[in-house]
């Protein structure tokens, strides 16, 4: 519903000290054109918090200052993320003007953090990094933030920065709660932040952050603004954005200019002695930590013409994140010479001087030979065609795009024959797309055709790479993931502890791939009753996902769903409700509503509160995740089955016995038929249809499915 407009009125002004709904103003922390923001405490006696409260601009004519107020107010409310400030409430005052509670950030703007704390490349680029997943997630959800500046991401005293002020936001889809904004002039800005196509006016999309985010990492990094400012106006400024190609970083560096000091405090000369002191030990080292793929990065974000950046704030993290692990970088052109270069400096201390030698030797070789152009011409087909594929595949996958999972099914198969004609002559991509279409199918619970595609897929990267190479350990942790769906776990085991040690020959403990492996391992251990393997396991993973994002993820949700199964493995079922719980908290936080993890977390947790006997609190968990993962992956699935079996056991807790036993028997017949009588999802739903006729007396019934138990279930139930 719109909402209702009250007047601004003309009285006087609030100020510190006074009461606004349970809040009492205490400092003034920022001002803007659109309202006031205090520092404010509740006063009301229920609990003390310290907010930071907004309020609007009294007495202005602007007829889209209200709008714009209802607009950042309905876009926080749409926002959860741990590097976003939260909406805590809002309201209008007894004389109508309105205000917004927001989480108060006690905090330094992003460029003075990093001055302070003397941050060098690296750890710029990494705290960087951290604010992007803030902006990527308001981009998911359909918002262009159009203010991204320091003054806008505070950075906390642990080093967390959160996003600030979405008062000048813009909604990319229609909605009823997204007021339409109808005057005409100037959008809202801020020039220094502004792209070309916010300075002419143009339409505004998730391209114009990505600009705006580029002039911030510039600055972060080299202290310089991208564009020389030798005239002072707005104008200049203007014509310079639009116009004015920015010098790349590492050479901006030797500049000698006045500039503002950060948030404009007073001007400064900047010179490379100054600008090297907070970042390098010296100019000369900044400039070559800059040099090459920094400034090629910079210099994408940076491009005038919007379709030539980076194509979303996640494509511009992931190239950050490959300089930072010394990998080959999107901005750059992939040739060999300096794809070659990346592996030696990546693996300097494994090389002798002489295979360094060698190694550029045939590198300039082949780069110089005269099939380049059509070895050029032939991998933009292939790698053209792989994209067309792999956009599809993204479409087709039911946590990308969890709605038509039916017609998913069907064109998996025309999938894999179009991979094996389009891509046939292309060994390695080929290996790609075989390997994206059998985690695909697993996703599915199609995992028979899983298995294929998967060790299709191995065998080709190990004939391309060898046994040792990060391509072959994500094919082994696939098939490693199945292993545990189909119940084999000495071999899900093998494989796992397999691409571990890929993962930390090659990337190290502290890589989010090692850390995936170390979690879905724990998987295993925990089926095979290893329980102690797998609380050390996760114990370390989790340390390591909490240094590698402090302030959570999608995989430390993953991981807490682990911990929460493994916790109802040890009939610690405290435990295993307040895992689930907080995994189900953690997954929403950084996925789609509609992601069927968010079902198996809700099945967990009904599960923990079912042996604690609260089957009523369990029944609205267990129908949410039953609609969840119907919705998202079909009903035709192992996971829907096993949650339609918790259900049905809920449901016999409750004495409801018609009520349950369609959901019961349906899972365990779909579940043997399909994936077996060992699988894990069937020997579960064996142990809820057990209880159930047990539970009516019906003994014989029982005990026909007793007999298909594996020992070690038949033990614990």
């Amino acid at each position: 519903m719109k909402p209702v407009m009250p007047s601004l009125g003309s009285s006087e002004a609030l100020r510190v000290g006074a009461r606004v709904g349970p809040y009492r103003l205490l400092d003034q922390i920022g001002a803007g054109g659109m309202g006031r923001v205090f520092a404010a405490e509740r006063a009301d006696g229920e609990y003390e918090q310290r907010v930071a409260l907004k309020l609007i601009n009294k007495g202005e004519e602007d007829e889209e200052l209200l709008p714009r107020f209802y607009q950042e107010r309905q876009a926080l409310a749409r926002l959860a993320h741990p590097n976003i400030a939260r909406l805590l409430d809002g309201g209008v005052t007894e004389d109508g003007q309105p205000y917004l509670v927001m989480e108060y950030i006690e905090g330094l703007p992003l460029d003075v953090y990093c001055e302070q704390h003397r941050c060098d490349t690296y750890a710029r680029v990494r705290l960087f990094r951290e604010a992007l997943a803030g902006v990527q997630h308001a981009h998911q959800h359909f918002l262009v933030h159009r203010d991204l500046k320091p003054g806008n991401i505070l950075v906390t005293s642990e080093g967390a920065p959160k996003l600030l002020d979405f008062g000048i936001a813009k909604w990319l889809q229609a909605s009823p709660q997204a007021p339409k904004l109808t005057a005409t002039g100037m959008q809202p800005m801020t020039l220094d932040y502004a792209s070309p196509e916010q300075v002419k006016d143009e339409a505004v999309t998730t391209a114009s952050d990505v600009y705006a985010l580029g002039v911030l990492l510039y600055e972060l990094l080299t202290g310089h603004s991208p564009y020389r400012k030798t005239t002072s106006g707005s104008y200049n400024l203007q014509k310079a954005i639009c116009e004015e190609e920015p010098q790349a970083p590492s050479e901006a560096i030797t500049r000698i200019e006045s500039a503002p000091g950060p948030e404009e405090q007073s001007a400064k000369t900047l010179t490379p002695e100054i600008v090297s002191a907070t970042r390098e030990s010296s100019p000369q080292k900044l400039r070559r930590r800059l040099a090459g793929d920094l400034d090629r990065i910079v210099l994408k974000a940076l491009r005038k013409e919007p379709q030539l950046r980076y194509g979303s704030v996640e494509q511009f993290s992931e190239d950050l994140r490959r300089y930072l692990e010394g990998q080959p970088v999107s901005a750059r052109e992939g040739k060999l010479s300096y794809r070659a270069g990346k592996f030696m400096r990546r693996n300097a201390g494994k090389l002798s001087t002489a295979a360094v030698f060698v190694a550029l030797i045939l590198g300039f070789a082949i780069n110089a030979s005269v099939q380049a152009n059509r070895i050029a011409k032939e991998r933009d087909r292939a790698l053209a065609a792989s994209a067309f594929l792999s956009s599809t595949i993204k479409l087709l996958d039911p946590i990308e795009a969890p709605n038509d999972t039916l017609t998913a099914r069907a064109q998996v198969e025309i999938g894999v024959e179009r991979i094996k004609t389009t891509v046939a002559h292309q060994p390695d991509l080929q290996a790609l797309l075989l390997w994206q279409y059998g985690d695909l199918n697993r996703k599915l619970g199609k995992f028979e055709s899983a298995d294929s595609l998967l060790r299709e897929s191995l065998a080709l990267r190990q004939r391309i790479y060898g046994n040792n190479h990060i391509e072959v350990a994500k094919v082994l942790l696939g098939l490693g993931r199945l292993s545990n769906h189909t119940g084999k776990y000495a071999s899900a085991e093998s494989l796992l502890i397999a691409a571990k040690s890929i993962y930390r020959d090659k990337l190290g403990e502290k890589s989010e791939d090692f850390v995936t492996a170390s979690n879905v391992l724990a998987q295993t251990y925990t089926e095979t009753k290893q329980f102690e393997k797998a609380a050390n396991v996760l114990a370390q993973t989790r340390e390591l996902m909490l240094q590698l994002r402090p302030q959570g993820s999608y995989e430390l949700g993953e991981l807490l769903l682990n911990l929460s199964h493994l916790n109802l493995e040890q009939a610690r079922y405290d435990s295993a409700e307040s895992n689930a719980r907080r995994a189900y908290e953690m997954l929403l936080k950084f996925s789609s509503e509609r992601n069927p993890e968010l079902s198996s977390a809700l099945n967990n947790w009904g599960e923990a509160l079912l042996h604690q006997g609260k089957h009523a609190e369990a029944e609205p968990l267990l129908r949410k995740a039953y609609h969840i993962a119907a919705a998202a992956v079909t009903d035709d699935h192992p996971v829907t089955a096993l949650i339609k079996s918790t259900l049905g056991a809920c449901l016999t807790g409750l004495r409801r016995f018609a009520e349950a036993e369609p959901f019961l028997t349906s899972a365990c017949q779909y579940l043997r038929a399909n994936h077996g009588d060992e699988n894990f999802f069937t020997q579960q739903a064996l142990k809820n249809i057990i209880a159930h006729y047990e539970a009516r007396g019906l003994r014989q019934e029982a005990e026909e499915y007793r007999r298909l138990l594996l020992p070690e279930r038949a033990a614990s139930n």
